[in-house]
């Protein structure tokens, strides 16, 4: 399941850019993998999609970001040199 976090920029923070307002808040995450969710369409700015990473964020602006879980391809690919086919997911497996 998808993780959404939403945050109103105070006016400390008008100014600076969405990347680093968002890599600041959510200090377990880098800002190139904040900007690579943001250019993946993961923002969201006052309710409109937002994928430009130099946004300079205003006082009262809303921003949520969805961070999604990691996908099972990505975990393939990084074994055995991507040498596998996924057909389909099946989100209730529970391993034995």
């Amino acid at each position: 399941m998808d993780n959404t976090y939403g945050f109103t920029i105070e006016k400390d923070m008008e100014g600076t850019r969405i990347d680093s307002v968002l890599s600041l808040l959510l200090t377990d995450l880098s800002r190139n993998y904040v900007t690579k969710l943001i250019e993946q369409g993961c923002l969201t700015v006052n309710g409109a999609p937002c994928t430009v990473k130099k946004y300079k964020v205003k006082e009262g602006d809303v921003a949520e970001i969805t961070i999604p879980e990691p996908e099972a391809l990505e975990i393939l690919k990084s074994k055995s040199k991507g040498n596998y086919q996924l057909i389909a997911i099946d989100p209730n497996y529970v391993p034995a």
